[in-house]
């Protein structure tokens, strides 16, 4: 009786959210709008906030309206694909930590003697929306996909594919070799759970040991913005030439573009991904 109320529940959300009139392509496509992209707000949001302190930045170097307005434009272009990534790296994490909670239920599942078709089936049942709510759509639609009879392998090679995390590349082959080779798929899961489980506990210890340097780095990034403010409110005049001069316009220019390439590769430099 409980069981056939989660599958209820289930249904009924899944018929609620458009995913049973929807094929698995345009499902996929629309969650990647719903969680990988930015939605309208956020994009407009993130584009002011990028202009204007692009717009804030070049008041700093230059007086130029042509140049002013070409930094308006850069902030404007950068701020939603900044908030793009920071969105999507977010997402993946989640996904990530979602993933080792799915995975232990298909063990389960696998352990019971269920076939791994039937083990993903399984598995969804003992979860429900709030456990899992970013990989809870992308599993209701590898169900779907198994109903229209396309191969569990291939429905998660291409989620790996359109979400880029290796983890479920991994999970794609490993089910593939041992439906090939009839292996213990649950021996294997459960090798699979350890070594997700050890990533996320050496990316834990790498931020910790990251976040000092992270710091640092923002504090240099807004070092050469300081000090300019402090030139221009002690001595007004002592910048003049380079606001009024092209030959100084053009210095400032160009340290304008230095202080927008040392702060990406700084950032560059901090990322590490496993």
């Amino acid at each position: 009786m409980q069981l056939t109320k989660k599958k209820s529940k289930k249904t009924e959300y899944h018929r609620k959210s458009g995913y049973a009139r929807m094929p698995p392509l345009k499902i996929l496509r629309f969650l990647e709008r719903e969680q990988c992209i930015l939605t309208g707000t956020e994009g407009i949001l993130s584009a002011l906030a990028g202009a204007v302190m692009m717009l804030a930045a070049g008041l700093f170097f230059t007086k130029s309206c042509l140049i002013l307005g070409i930094c308006f434009l850069l902030g404007a272009l950068i701020g939603p694909v900044y908030m793009n990534q920071r969105k999507t790296a977010k997402t993946k994490e989640l996904l990530r930590i979602e993933l080792k909670t799915a995975l232990t239920h298909l063990v389960i599942a696998l352990r019971a003697g269920r076939s791994p078709e039937g083990a993903f089936e399984a598995a969804i049942t003992d979860l429900d929306e709030e456990m899992i709510p970013h990989l809870y759509p992308y599993w209701m639609n590898l169900l779907r996909e198994m109903d229209l009879g396309y191969p569990i392998e291939a429905s998660l090679k291409r989620l790996a594919d359109r979400l880029k995390m290796e983890e479920i590349r991994s999970l794609s082959k490993t089910v593939a070799v041992c439906k090939r080779t009839d292996g213990n798929l649950a021996k294997v899961m459960m090798h699979t759970i350890r070594t997700l489980e050890d990533k996320m506990d050496v990316e834990a210890e790498l931020r910790v040991l990251l976040a000092r340097k992270r710091a640092e780095q923002k504090i240099m990034s807004l070092m050469p913005f300081a000090i300019f403010l402090l030139l221009y409110a002690l001595s007004p005049g002592y910048m003049d030439p380079l606001y009024h001069t092209f030959s100084g316009q053009l210095v400032l220019l160009s340290a304008l573009m230095l202080c927008v390439i040392a702060i990406y590769l700084m950032r560059r430099i901090g990322q590490i991904e496993l």
